[in-house]
């Protein structure tokens, strides 16, 4: 019995060569599962011209598994043994992550909330599982985890009162949602103020360039099935010169996040909210763009692509570079520098507009990179030289 309730004791923020483990992979995988299927239920309502109605269901959806696999990210840099006890309740969670993908129909053809809330219910109890047994094995951080334990389950039965009680297509703009979301956001702030938490910095890093990676595969998933039909209807030479864009539209993204290994998240408690809130936009424009193309692909297969259907992807991608903008380049580029990726991140999104936008918004994210690419070695040389 010991050996499964090992201790679940703070690690060592400064642990040399932490990587993310196994089941922080597996983690990973389901989510992101999860995500996707929220993502094709957005673009099934942008098919269908319901944009409004797909934009509100798939932000609630995307903000119900966001949040949770944000936290446990967090929990896990932090506290994470892989006890046989750690485990099952890390594979609890991820039940319910697969509960709130299986729900996405309800959710999107009938606005029904329930499936999805008693997925996010079943992701959180094990949170407070393990919250609970910080508390009982760390005596110096006991307050903050009876906080967030008690926090918890006070969120979780308000959220069971909101999806009870309120019957609106646009139930994310709702005032009790927002009202739900600002105290989901607000509870880690205050518990950061009791005490601060022992997360590894490399660790966190790699972890949310992991999911970067996966949730790109939703672009790419978007790309295979345009080249899956213009192999099979026959040579579209116009549908390989679309897929080549978009291939290099998603490669331009992975580039432009991974564009340096420069640490910008050190142990500062504003950094590390501005880090884990401004990822919520990252992966949020990633998985939009994913959406945006499938919806696009389809609207040339129906040869009937809409009017400015390319803001569907432009207004995405401009603000992917702005969140990233807001996490790391603000931090790292000069004045100048951060004024250009800005002004050039709002003429991506406009580009949507004009007659052949997507690629007209191709090439200026792949000019997006080679300028912050030449900036930031550029300001290397410079403090090379200093250096010198």
């Amino acid at each position: 019995m010991a050996r499964f309730f090992t201790p679940l004791t703070a690690r060592d923020n400064q642990e040399p060569h932490r990587t993310a483990t196994t089941l922080e992979l597996f983690f990973d995988l389901v989510f992101v599962v999860a995500i996707a299927t929220a993502a094709h239920g957005f673009a099934n309502h942008l098919v269908a011209g319901e944009v409004g109605d797909g934009i509100a269901k798939f932000i609630f959806a995307y903000l119900c598994i966001w949040w949770a696999w944000n936290q446990f990210t967090w929990f896990a840099s932090s506290f994470d043994n892989d006890s046989p006890a750690y485990r099952i309740s890390v594979l609890l969670m991820m039940v319910g992550a697969m509960l709130i993908a299986a729900s996405m129909d309800s959710l999107f053809q009938k606005s029904l909330l329930l499936y999805t809330y008693l997925g996010y219910v079943l992701m959180r109890v094990p949170f407070v599982f393990l919250w609970l047994r910080v508390a009982l094995d760390n005596p110096e951080l006991r307050s903050k985890a009876v906080f967030n334990a008690i926090s918890l389950i006070l969120l979780q039965v308000y959220w069971g009162w909101a999806a009870l009680g309120v019957h609106d297509n646009y139930f994310v703009v709702h005032p009790i949602f927002l009202i739900g979301w600002l105290l989901e956001f607000c509870a880690p702030v205050i518990a950061e103020k009791i005490k601060h938490s022992q997360w590894h910095p490399d660790h966190i890093q790699e972890r949310f360039g992991l999911l970067m990676i996966i949730v790109l595969g939703e672009v790419i998933v978007a790309n295979i099935h345009a080249l899956t039909t213009a192999i099979d209807g026959g040579p579209d030479l116009l549908l390989f010169a679309y897929t080549l864009v978009t291939i290099s539209l998603v490669f331009a993204m992975w580039w432009y996040y991974f564009c340096d290994q420069q640490d910008t998240l050190e142990h500062c408690v504003c950094r590390a909210f501005s880090w884990s809130y401004g990822h919520f936009f990252i992966f949020l424009c990633a998985v939009m763009v994913g959406s945006g193309l499938t919806y696009m692909h389809h609207g040339y297969e129906e040869h009937h692509v809409g009017q400015n259907a390319a803001l569907t992807v432009s207004i995405p991608i401009g603000l992917f570079i702005v969140s990233i903008w807001f996490v790391r380049d603000r931090l790292l580029l000069c004045r100048k520098g951060q004024a250009i990726v800005l002004l050039l991140a709002l003429l991506l999104m406009a580009t949507g507009f004009l007659p052949y936008g997507l690629v007209i918004a191709t090439i200026l994210l792949i000019g997006i990179v080679v300028y912050r690419q030449h900036m930031w070695r550029t300001m290397e040389n410079i403090d090379r030289n200093l250096s010198d």
